[in-house]
């Protein structure tokens, strides 16, 4: 699956990052993503530090950006729909840092979310529907 994408430089809460930014668009669950857009000059898909999903479709976390971003630490999902998120989306996302999952309709939160990013500093998960979060 095709998905454009702009390449900018932005200031997280983790510090500034390259990062992939994907606005208004709707990303199919279980699809391999295609991220089409220009490069800043002398930057590459390994100099990507952070990826954005702003106002998209998604419903769940797109499953392998590290093998389109090697090096990513920060993944924003904004203002997107998603409902769920479980332990094994994060499984090829062990070297994040940074989580912000902000304005989605997640209710639930399993107790072992967070097993497969141990180096985590980070998890915002402002203005979603949150009702239960297992122990742990």
């Amino acid at each position: 699956m095709e998905i454009k994408c702009k390449f900018d430089t932005k200031i997280w809460m983790s510090g500034s990052h390259y990062t992939c930014v994907i606005e208004e668009q709707q990303v199919e669950p279980n699809q391999a993503l295609k991220l089409i857009g220009e490069h800043q000059t002398g930057k590459t898909n390994d100099d990507v530090t952070a990826i954005c999903f702003d106002t998209c479709s998604i419903i769940r976390i797109p499953k392998g950006l590290t093998k389109t971003f090697p090096n990513l630490t920060d993944l924003k999902i904004c203002n997107s729909g998603l409902k769920v998120v479980r332990k094994e989306d994060f499984n090829d996302l062990k070297n994040l840092k940074l989580i912000y999952i902000d304005g989605n309709k997640i209710e639930f939160l399993p107790g072992d979310l967070f097993d497969y990013v141990k180096d985590i500093e980070i998890v915002w998960l402002d203005s979603n529907n949150i009702k239960f979060i297992e122990p742990d």
